[in-house]
């Protein structure tokens, strides 16, 4: 029971948030030959995991506080 219980309060207390971000970059690199030498584009994927240990009223994050956090990292690479 006395384990039941532990299991009980981390689940109640620990959780983790989890989203997923695409952005485009571009980019050319003269260097490395006609391919790569041409201006050209790469779609990224980047997934944010936020864990939290304590909630305040059953409440971790929004995910609009989460956007607000990431969105502006995320815009110095995309295009």
């Amino acid at each position: 029971m006395k384990t039941l219980n532990k299991l009980h309060n981390f689940l109640l207390y620990n959780m983790k948030i989890s989203k997923t971000y695409h952005f485009y970059a571009g980019h050319r690199n003269k260097k490395a030959g006609k391919k790569c030498g041409r201006l050209h584009g790469h779609t990224y994927n980047v997934k944010c995991i936020f864990e939290f240990s304590k909630m305040k009223d059953g409440v971790t994050m929004l995910f609009s506080d989460i956007d607000l956090l990431v969105e502006p990292i995320i815009k110095q690479y995309d295009h």
